[in-house]
Formats: C-alpha cells, structure tokens, sequence
C-alpha cells in the first residue's frame, strides 16, 4: 500500500492596493492609508503549490495586517470566514492556528489520481486514513463515495450521514447522500440535497452531474 499523504493548507495574507483608483478612493475617505488585502489559502501537496481559494477585504488604517483592530479587523474577519467556509465545504481538516489571527492550518488526505480513477483498489488506502483518524471527515466522504460506486447504496447513504455529522458543509458528502437518494427512488430528497451541494459549492463536478441526470428524467 502507497504511504499516507496529505494536502497541507495554510492562509496567506497579501497587500493589495486598488489599481488605479487608489488616490481617488482614498481622497473620497481622506484616508491616505486604505488598502485591499487578500487573503489565500495555499496548497502545499504532492502536486505542489496551488492557491485555491481567495478574498480580499477593506483596511482604512495604517496597522500592520498582522495585527489589525477596530473595523480592519472586522472586516478581515469576515473574510477569513469565506475563506474558512471555503475549506470545511471541501473537507479540509484543521491542525493549527499560528500567532497572526489569519495564520490557520489545514489538511486533508491525498488519494493520487491514478487511484481515484484508475483501476487500483482505494479502500485499503481510505481505511488506512481512517484508522489513524476515524472522524477525517474527506476520508468518512471518500468512503461514502467508494460504497455508492460499488452499488451498496443504503451503506453510502449511512457513511455519508457519519461524514456529515463530523462536517455538515462537506459537499462530497452530500452529493453521495443525493446520489444514494436518486438511485433509491427518492427523487424530492434527491433533488432538494443536490441543490444544497450546489449552492454551496457551485461548480463541482459531480452535483452537477447529479442534476443533469435528474433535470433529463
């Protein structure tokens, strides 16, 4: 069996300014000082690096962005929620909080491409993930998956319940719960639970394949 790896996530946070509205923006506020900050949660993986999700934020005052206060924290609290939502949406785990308040870590376990979609077995490596931590809420999801693959579509249903009581937001969880709802009949539930995946991760492959299969029925 391959070792266990993960996709480690951290939160960066750049300056910004506002291209070239910056003077007159600042001029309207009589700041001087205002400024567009970005949040970016980073991938560091087997695959390398890849900035996966964004948000910027408004900072009126001088304070360095490490330690900001007043409205500019506010704001950049804000942000940091997208940004936190962004990552339990697609089954990143937390690990750690460094000494800035946007410094945050992250990881979820690594099933390289050739496994997910090739002909090799998954289970002794998602097993492998969830012995060493049972409420790995990507595994829980991924386990899900592999029993709606296999056909056992009421032990996909339970295991993507398990996924989602550790992480209500997981969208591969609830798209596999949609999915063992469809192929039991159970096209309302389906429906309402694949467009919940959907609104809160537009986009993602595999709810959207869910829809089509039912706006053709």
């Amino acid at each position: 069996m391959l070792p266990l790896q993960y996709e480690n996530v951290h939160i960066e946070a750049h300056h910004k300014g506002f291209g070239l509205g910056t003077q007159i923006f600042n001029t309207l506020i009589r700041s001087g000082r205002a400024t567009k900050p970005l949040l970016v949660a980073v991938s560091n993986g087997p695959e390398g690096r890849e900035e996966l999700f964004s948000c910027d934020f408004m900072k009126l005052y001088s304070t360095p962005l490490e330690f900001l206060d007043g409205v500019d924290r506010e704001s950049g609290k804000r942000a940091l929620n997208e940004v936190l939502d962004y990552l339990a949406i697609y089954g990143y785990d937390p690990t750690g909080q460094g000494a800035f308040w946007f410094d945050r870590r992250f990881r979820r376990p690594y099933l390289p491409s050739r496994i997910i979609h090739g002909d090799e077995d998954p289970l002794p490596l998602i097993e492998a993930f969830l012995e060493r931590d049972p409420n790995c809420c990507h595994a829980l999801a991924m386990r899900a998956y592999y029993e709606w693959l296999c056909g056992r579509y009421a032990e996909a249903e339970r295991r993507a319940m398990g996924a989602l009581r550790v992480n209500s937001t997981q969208v591969l969880a609830i798209s596999v719960l949609s999915a063992s709802f469809l192929e039991e009949g159970r096209m309302a539930e389906a429906r309402k639970t694949a467009q919940r995946a959907a609104d809160l991760a537009p986009g993602f492959p595999f709810t959207e394949q869910l829809l089509e299969k039912m706006n053709a029925r």
